[in-house]
């Protein structure tokens, strides 16, 4: 699977479109006045290294922990606001929702199932939850996963304008997960490429660990700093998008984040599949031209040679291996 699966370009220059009309309407139309200065949010330390500004937000990078946050950034009311009103990430994702959950299952699907066979459900009613569930294909997949040794019930978070989507078979909860309540806990709970976006990650993981039934397992998707896609491609890199992604992780500072919330960590492990690919389309235009200097190493890399090809499914390999890849994975436990 390529990058382009996932995110076509016409997905990619309406997103970036609309992205720019955003910032402008909802995040500066007070001249960034109501932005809030903050701290590293695993660590709580304010030394930094100021790593680059993009699109007016400052990337910093925590001197303590590596975790790469923005600062100063919109409150919390902005980003709310962001999410309930943008063209983006409300109405216009809703055309290609179909499209992109489809293709993302197709990577997401195994990790589930690994997920699955990793824990020990005893219970014979399992309840499951997705924060920003989508068109629930991720939760249909887990049913289908559960369902002959289980009875599944089905719930579903989104914060923005789906009200109009409807769901077969799955109870779906509206706003900001962190200020809903919920009368029911759940065994299962999955927060699918979602911490990087939050104002305060450890709220809604605290809120997670409260949903969760004693003995539930939460799992997490979200991109990986030290991840080599972030590593070589740098300031292009589309996953540089405040204030939609303010913060990224690697595996220490998420563990720390996960254990200082209550959780039990498992494991946590970078499955990405696209890394190299990632690398090859941003070093080479659409028409086979560089964008970068003359690197034998990269131009090998990116050749149609068949040995090239073995390169860089090793070359893949080895990053999931030693928790380079850019999509990183973890699996808790509340006892």
């Amino acid at each position: 699977m390529k990058e382009s699966d996932i995110r076509n370009k016409e997905m990619i220059d309406q997103g970036t479109y609309f992205y720019k009309i955003d910032l402008e309407k909802i995040i500066f139309d007070k001249n960034g006045s109501d932005f809030v200065k903050v701290n590293c949010p695993v660590c709580k330390k304010d030394g930094h290294n100021g790593l680059k500004k993009i699109n007016g937000f400052t990337y910093c990078l925590c001197a303590n922990c590596d975790t790469v946050y923005i600062s100063p950034r919109p409150g919390e009311e902005k980003l709310e606001k962001w999410y309930s009103e943008s063209e983006w990430t409300g109405k216009r994702r809703l055309k290609y929702l179909d499209l992109l959950s489809k293709k993302r299952l197709e990577i997401t699907y195994p990790r589930i199932q690994d997920f699955i066979r990793q824990i020990d459900l005893d219970k014979k009613d399992v309840r499951v939850l997705d924060i920003g569930c989508g068109n629930g294909s991720l939760l249909k997949a887990i049913k289908g996963m559960l369902q002959d040794r289980h009875k599944v019930e089905l719930h579903g978070t989104e914060a923005g304008s789906t009200e109009h989507l409807k769901i077969e078979d799955i109870k779906l909860h509206y706003g900001m997960v962190e200020k809903l309540e919920m009368d029911v806990k759940f065994e299962i709970v999955c927060c699918i490429e979602l911490i990087e976006h939050l104002y305060n990650p450890e709220i809604v993981l605290n809120k997670i660990f409260d949903l969760l039934a004693p003995g539930g397992f939460v799992y997490i998707s979200t991109p990986n700093w030290y991840g080599v896609d972030f590593q070589f491609i740098g300031d292009r890199y589309r996953n540089f998008m405040a204030p939609t992604h303010i913060q990224f992780f690697n595996p220490g500072p998420l563990k720390t984040l996960m254990e200082r919330s209550g959780f039990s960590v498992m494991d946590i492990t970078t499955p990405g599949q696209l890394d190299v690919e990632l690398i090859k389309q941003y070093f080479f235009r659409q028409d086979g031209r560089r964008t970068f200097e003359r690197n034998r190493v990269l131009d090998f890399i990116c050749s149609d040679l068949p040995e090239a090809g073995l390169f860089r499914n090793d070359l893949q390999d080895l990053l999931k291996k030693y928790n380079l890849s850019g999509s990183m994975r973890c699996i808790a436990k509340r006892n």
